[in-house]
């Protein structure tokens, strides 16, 4: 009994180096662009906002399955209120940095599916917010000002991505955990959804 186990550990660790020999460690970097539709939950009357995201992308490929995705984006978020009696625009611009787990599941030939989840944290860096009454003056603010919307954010994200050869084609979609604003009643969060188009080398 102790020699089988002692056969089977040493099978099991000449296994693993074998397949770490034919699977090695591989960073991989991209870049990426599209289009935010952005919003709040809880919002009352906020309606969708339209954005983008650009950036660089770096992903540490492990196993033919596994990897770690992260990377740097400028993203374009926000809200808007469009209502009979007043119109507002909030427009929000952050540094966001995602950090995800991801699977990858071969299709075809040069093509994969890849499925990704994990959190991803984000700093506000510039934005302004425009209030309009109805038949009166607009007025325009920092977004991120004294008494503005929260500058760091935190939350959850997932993804679905297409790799046709070196292309990249995807959908990306974040719920924020921390509220906007510190308000008494509601709480409201960052919601987005991104599509996306890329390239890695």
């Amino acid at each position: 009994m102790k020699k089988s186990f002692i056969l089977m550990f040493f099978a099991l660790i000449a296994t693993v180096s074998y397949a770490q020999q034919q699977i090695p460690s591989e960073l991989i970097w991209s870049v990426k662009g599209g289009m935010n539709i952005s919003n709040w939950s809880q919002g009352g009357d906020t309606k969708a906002k339209i954005g983008y995201k650009i950036g660089g992308g770096a992903e540490w490929v492990f196993t033919n399955l596994w990897s770690v995705q992260s990377g740097l984006y400028l993203s374009s978020r926000g809200t808007k209120v469009d209502s009979d009696l007043i119109e507002i625009k909030v427009n929000e611009v952050y540094l966001e940095m995602p950090m995800m787990g991801a699977a990858r599941f071969y299709i075809s030939d040069n093509t994969n599916l890849v499925l990704s989840a994990g959190p991803y944290i984000a700093y506000g860096i510039a934005g302004k917010t425009k209030a309009t009454v109805r038949g009166a003056a607009s007025d325009k603010e920092n977004t991120f000002g004294d008494y503005g919307v929260k500058r760091f954010d935190l939350g959850l994200g997932v993804g679905v991505t297409a790799e046709i050869n070196r292309l990249l084609i995807g959908l990306e979609g974040q719920y924020g955990l921390i509220k906007r604003l510190d308000f008494d009643g509601d709480s409201p969060k960052n919601m987005n959804l991104s599509i996306m188009v890329g390239y890695k080398f």
